[in-house]
Parts: C-alpha cells; structure tokens; sequence
C-alpha cells in the first residue's frame, strides 16, 4: 500500500484540537492521529452498511407471523449461547472465593 502525500487546511481551533489530542493519545504525529480518525470512521461505516443491510432484509422479508413473546424468547435462547457458556457464567457470578477456587482448578490461572 503506497504512501500518498496530502495536504489539507484547517482552522487554528482544529489545529490546536488535533495536535492536543496527538499528544494525548499517544499519536506520533498528526498525521498518525488523522489516520486513526480515517480508520475508526471506515469501521463505522462498515458496521453502518451491515446494519443497513439487515434491517433492508428484515424489511424485505416481510411481515413475520411470530408473536412478540416468541421472538423475544428466541433472542434470549439465542443470547444465552450455548451450556458451557452458561456454566462459565454461574462460576462468574459465584461468591469471589469459589470463583477463584473453580477457576484455578479449570482453567489453571
């Protein structure tokens, strides 16, 4: 991927905001920053046209004849994931004690 050279403007509140926030966040230079920026907005529009795309299929599906309570039962289902998932999450939600006790022993930290 080659390197192109680019030149932009900004206002002096804007170049203050990104030389500060260079500094801050450990940027090494702002060119490092306006990059990062370029990245995170590509992510998000990523995530963006998938969510798009899957309220289009919703919408193109049409009209379900599940109930409401139907749908939200398989969320949850869904959501729960599989039983080894749910017993990591009661060894999670016991007291601090057995939490560290089991975990040791399962999973050797």
């Amino acid at each position: 991927m080659g390197v192109l050279l680019k030149t932009i403007a900004l206002t002096d509140q804007q170049d203050r905001w990104v030389k500060g926030r260079t500094a801050a966040g450990g940027f090494d230079d702002d060119s490092a920053y306006i990059r990062d920026l370029i990245r995170r907005d590509q992510e998000q529009d990523a995530e963006f046209q998938a969510l798009e795309a899957a309220i289009r299929e919703g919408v193109d599906s049409g009209i379900s004849d599940k109930t409401v309570p139907r749908i939200m039962e398989e969320v949850e289902t869904r959501l729960r994931g599989p039983p080894i998932l749910k017993f990591q999450q009661d060894i999670l939600n016991m007291p601090l004690f057995f939490n560290q006790l089991l975990k040791n022993a399962m999973f050797g930290f």
